[in-house]
């Protein structure tokens, strides 16, 4: 990776960063596409989110089909689903995220089983 700044006269021209792909070696510039832009700003959600319902775990409804997407949506891409802190989740809402595509890379999910809202309490 190198920085090219460019001096003539009165005159300087930078030239953005430039980084070259292992595989095909074409240059790349340093400034982020409106994508990897958006998706960076989707990342940074997601870890909010997560970090929000670890502090404020009874935030999140026992059943509610919303508490099943805000649950896809802050753990998605995570291979461990670390559950421990959150507390009224029915077993089904478990089962319906878990099995979701947002959370098919997960490889361990930690639950308490103390803090499970089961059906009929």
């Amino acid at each position: 990776m190198f920085q090219l700044l460019l001096r003539g006269g009165n005159t300087a021209i930078a030239i953005p960063t430039i980084r070259y792909t292992e595989q095909n070696q074409s240059p790349l510039t340093s400034t982020p596409t409106k994508r990897q832009r958006k998706s960076q700003k989707l990342a940074e959600f997601r870890e909010q989110l997560r970090r929000r319902i670890e502090e404020v775990p009874d935030s999140l409804g026992p059943s509610s089909e919303s508490s099943g997407h805000i649950m896809r949506v802050a753990h998605a891409r995570r291979t461990h689903l670390n559950w421990v802190a959150i507390r009224n989740l029915a077993p089904g809402l478990i089962a319906a995220a878990v099995a979701s595509d947002e959370l098919r890379g997960a490889s361990a999910l930690s639950l308490c089983i103390d803090k499970l809202k089961l059906e009929g309490d």
